[in-house]
C-alpha cells in the first residue's frame, strides 16, 4: 500500500531487490536517514519511535482508520509486549486489566508453578496481564468464527468491557463496523514435543474431544449417576454417567470395578468438575443413549478436580417434564418421556416370565399434584438398586425423576421402566423442592387416599393404580360397566356447588343409627329403625352440585362430612335457617366453592335408575392444598 502512496519509498524498493548501488554495497544495506530514528538511549529511541508512527496518539480515537493503518514491527515477542505497554498508556482513557488463569498440568505442582506459568508469553498467546481501554485497537490471534469474520488476524476495536468479556467492533473486511462479544477462551500453546514444559488446553465442547485429543480438560456437570451394577454377560462391575459441558452436549462416560469405589467421594449428581485425561473411544450404536458417538472411560489415570464454589457453575440440565394429565398422549408409543411424580406406595418384588425369560418386577405407585395415582413398573436392575433404596424411604415420600420412561394401557394407563432408563431419588431441582413442598402441605391428603383407595380399590374403565381419578363426563360409561348389583367407590377432583340456598342444611335424627326423626330438637324417644332409646339431634345434609370441568354430578352429602366441606357444626347450621340467616350461608357456600376437592363418592346402580334417587353419596372429602400460597 505505501509502495503506491510513496513514490519515492518504492523507487528505494526496487532499487534494493535489484541490489543497486548506492544503497547496496558488499552485500550491506544502506538506510536513508529519514527512515531511521536516532539512538540516545533505549527509553528516549523508543518514545521518539512511537511519536515518528503514531504522531498524537490522544487523536485515534477520532479517527479510527488512521491508526488501523499503522504499526511497530519488531523482531521477538518481547519487544511488542514492551511497546503495546507503553502505547496503552498513552492512548487515552481509563485502564481495564485482564489477567490469564494459567494452570498446571499435574495439580499438585500449581502452587509451585503458577507464578512461572504467569511469566510466560507462547506464542499465539497474549500476556498474561492484557491491558485494554475503550476505543483501543485489538487483534484475534485464533479463528473463533470465521462465517461471522472472527478470524485470526481479524482487527477490532473495543467498544466496552465485562468481567469475562470484551465488546469489540470488527474495524476491518467484509463485516466491518459489526458488534462481537469475545469471551474468555481457554488456549493451549503450541510447544515443541521437546519442550521441558507441558499445557494442557481447556475445551467447551466435547466435539472437540476426540481419541486423538491429548492434554485437554473440559468444565462438566454430572447430569445422572447411575448405581454399581453388575454385567448382565460378565462379573465386571460398572457405573455409568451422563456428562454435559458448557454448550449443553450430553456424553455417556462409565467407571469399571476398583475405580468406581476410588472414585466413590466424588462425581456428585449436579456438581461441576474438570475432568482430564479420560480414555475416549467410539460407543456401539447399540449402546448408545445420548447422540454423542463417543464414550469416555473414567479410569485410574482420569483427573477429576471439583470446580471450586466461589467459580462459576455449569447450569443444572433441563428435563421435559410430562405431567400425569398428559400422558394419553403417548400411551403405547415408542416415545420415552422424563417423570417427577412422589412415591407414595411401593409393592413387594415378584418374579414374572417375561418375552427374555425369568425377570423380576416391582410397582411403585407415584403420583403428581394431579392427584392421579400412576403404577410405574421397574424391572430388572431397578428393583435391585432403586427400588430397594425407594423402600427404605418411602414413608418419607420422596421425589423421583425417571428419564427415557415409557407410558402403556396395562390397567388404563401405567408407567414402565426401560433398560436405557436412569432414576435420581429426592434430586436438587427447583421443580423436584417444590413439589417436594407440595406433598408435605398435602401429607394427610396423600395418606387418606393411600388407606382408603387401598381398602376400598375402585373397578373403573381404565384403573390406574390404588385407585383413579374419574372425569364427570366418564361417569355414565363407569356406571354402565358395573355388574349387577356392584356397588363401587370412585373419585373425582372437582368443585363443590351450592345451587340452592334456601335449602335446609340439616335433619333431626336419632344419634344412634342417623335415621330421620320427626322429634324436636334434644327430645328423647324410641327409634323404631334401631329400636333404641336414642335423643333427637341435628344432623348436617347438603344437596351440591360437583363440576370438575367436563360436566356436573348431582350429589348429596351428610354429617361430618358436610361438617368438613362448610367448617361449622349441625346445630350452628340450625340455628342459621331461614332468610334472615341467608349472608351467613352465602358466605360459607362461597368459601366451599373457591376450593378444589378430592371427592370419593359411592355408585350403587339400582339406586341410580330409581326416580326417585338421582343423587351420588358423598363417601368422604379432602381438599386440595394449593402449595403456591
Amino acid at each position: 500500500m505505501r509502495a503506491r502512496l510513496d513514490p519515492v519509498f518504492s523507487e528505494y524498493v526496487l532499487e534494493l531487490g535489484n541490489g543497486m548501488p548506492p544503497i547496496t554495497v558488499d552485500e550491506t544495506i544502506k538506510i536513508p536517514d529519514g527512515m531511521l530514528v536516532p539512538y540516545e538511549d533505549d527509553c528516549t529511541s523508543l518514545n521518539h519511535l512511537i511519536d515518528a508512527v503514531f504522531h498524537d496518539i490522544h487523536g485515534y480515537s477520532i479517527n479510527i482508520s488512521a491508526m488501523m493503518n499503522r504499526a511497530i514491527l519488531t523482531p521477538k515477542n518481547i519487544y511488542v509486549d514492551e511497546i503495546n505497554a507503553l502505547l496503552i498508556h498513552r492512548f487515552p482513557g481509563e485502564l481495564r486489566r485482564y489477567y490469564s488463569f494459567d494452570e498446571a498440568i499435574d495439580a499438585s505442582e500449581q502452587s509451585v508453578m503458577e507464578d512461572f506459568l504467569n511469566t510466560l508469553t507462547p506464542n499465539g498467546l497474549p500476556p498474561h496481564e492484557l491491558l485494554l481501554k475503550i476505543n483501543c485497537p485489538i487483534m484475534l490471534l485464533r479463528n473463533i468464527n470465521p462465517s461471522e469474520g472472527l478470524c485470526n488476524g481479524t482487527r477490532l476495536i473495543c467498544r466496552a468491557f465485562d468481567r469475562n468479556v470484551i465488546d469489540a467492533e470488527i474495524a476491518v473486511g467484509h463485516h466491518r463496523g459489526k458488534r462481537v462479544f469475545i469471551p474468555r477462551i481457554p488456549f493451549l500453546p503450541n510447544v515443541d514435543e521437546n519442550s521441558a514444559l507441558k499445557m494442557r488446553t481447556i475445551y467447551t465442547s466435547i466435539k472437540d474431544i476426540t481419541p486423538n485429543t491429548r492434554n485437554w480438560k473440559m468444565k462438566m456437570i454430572v447430569a445422572d449417576k447411575s448405581p454399581k451394577r453388575t454385567g448382565q454377560r460378565s462379573p465386571v462391575k460398572y457405573q455409568s454417567l451422563t456428562l454435559i459441558d458448557p454448550e449443553g452436549n450430553r456424553v455417556q462416560a462409565t467407571m469399571f470395578d476398583k475405580d468406581i469405589d476410588s472414585r466413590d467421594d466424588t462425581l456428585h449428581i449436579f456438581q461441576s468438575y474438570y475432568i482430564s485425561n479420560a480414555y475416549v473411544r467410539p460407543l456401539d450404536p447399540r449402546y448408545r443413549i445420548e447422540t454423542h458417538e463417543y464414550q469416555w472411560i473414567l479410569n485410574s489415570r482420569t483427573i477429576i478436580e471439583e470446580v471450586l464454589k466461589d467459580e462459576e457453575q455449569l447450569e443444572l440440565p433441563k428435563y421435559q417434564l410430562i405431567p400425569f394429565n398428559e400422558f394419553d398422549a403417548y400411551k403405547n408409543s415408542i416415545a420415552e418421556i422424563d417423570v417427577l411424580a412422589v412415591a407414595i406406595h411401593i409393592k413387594p418384588c415378584r418374579e414374572i416370565t417375561s418375552a427374555h425369560g425369568p425377570t423380576t418386577i416391582q410397582e411403585i405407585y407415584v403420583i403428581d399434584q394431579s392427584l392421579n395415582p400412576i403404577s410405574l413398573t421397574m424391572w430388572g436392575q431397578f428393583v435391585q438398586d432403586e427400588c430397594k433404596k425407594i423402600s427404605e424411604i418411602i414413608g418419607s415420600k420422596p421425589v423421583i425423576l425417571g428419564t427415557r420412561i415409557r407410558v402403556g394401557s396395562y390397567n388404563g394407563l401405567s408407567l414402565s421402566s426401560r433398560p436405557k432408563s436412569k432414576f435420581m431419588i429426592n434430586p436438587a431441582l427447583p421443580e423436584a423442592t417444590s413439589l417436594q413442598q407440595w406433598a408435605v402441605i398435602n401429607d394427610l391428603l396423600l395418606e387418606r387416599i393411600i388407606a382408603k383407595c387401598l381398602t376400598y380399590p375402585s373397578t373403573s374403565l381404565s384403573s390406574v393404580g390404588i385407585r383413579e381419578i374419574i372425569k364427570n363426563c366418564d361417569v355414565a360409561e363407569f356406571i354402565k360397566s358395573l355388574q349387577p348389583m356392584q356397588k363401587a367407590k370412585f373419585w373425582i377432583k372437582a368443585k363443590i356447588i351450592v345451587v340452592d340456598l334456601r335449602q335446609i342444611f340439616y335433619y333431626m335424627s336419632c344419634i344412634g343409627c342417623n335415621k330421620g326423626t320427626g322429634y324436636d330438637y334434644n327430645d328423647t324417644f324410641l327409634c323404631y329403625h334401631c329400636k333404641h332409646q336414642s335423643i333427637s339431634q341435628p344432623r348436617c345434609r347438603a344437596y351440591v352440585e360437583l363440576d370438575d370441568g367436563t360436566g356436573r354430578l348431582s350429589a348429596i352429602m351428610f354429617g361430618e362430612v358436610v361438617e368438613q366441606t362448610f367448617g361449622c357444626s349441625a346445630v350452628e347450621l340450625m340455628n342459621h335457617t331461614g332468610d334472615e340467616h341467608l349472608p351467613y350461608i352465602e358466605n360459607l357456600v362461597a368459601e366451599v366453592s373457591q376450593k378444589e376437592w378430592m371427592i370419593e363418592l359411592l355408585a350403587d346402580p339400582n339406586r341410580l335408575n330409581q326416580q326417585q334417587h338421582k343423587n351420588f353419596n358423598v363417601v368422604s372429602v379432602d381438599a386440595v392444598q394449593d402449595d403456591t400460597k
